[in-house]
């Protein structure tokens, strides 16, 4: 239960950051903070509860590379890395199969955490308006 709720928590901080840090056009606070959230989602996404409440350690673990790696093409697009672009189009294909993986497991999966995938593949699209190509 605790997990849940600082796993709930930490993502809207990330999301209202991942949606903020762009708006300011140059690396800030919100910046660090939702590189903060990639080594959080990287590090610990095998013990968060990320598809559903039980003990999933691998689809947790691989839910939360698909959450670092949508942070971390952000962090990158914010900072105008050269192949930011890359890493935004591979975080917007991971974060679109397991927006479906969730939906086709939609009986087995939290509808908080299938929304909350939805709403990191709507985020995932914000750093294209960053990249230069």
């Amino acid at each position: 239960m605790v997990k849940s709720v600082f796993q709930k928590s930490a993502f809207a901080l990330i999301a209202v950051s991942l949606l903020a840090g762009p708006l300011f056009g140059k690396p800030g606070a919100f910046t660090y903070i939702v590189l903060a959230g990639t080594l959080l989602y990287l590090f610990t996404g095998w013990y968060l509860p990320l598809i559903k409440e039980e003990k999933f350690y691998l689809g947790h673990g691989l839910a939360g590379f698909v959450y670092s790696t949508v942070m971390t093409a952000s962090v990158m697009a914010q900072h105008a890395y050269p192949g930011a672009i890359y890493f935004v189009i591979y975080g917007v294909a991971l974060s679109l199969a397991l927006v479906l993986y969730m939906f086709i497991k939609r009986r087995e999966v939290n509808r908080y955490l299938f929304m909350q995938a939805v709403v990191l593949f709507m985020l995932s699209v914000v750093p294209f308006f960053e990249c230069r190509l």
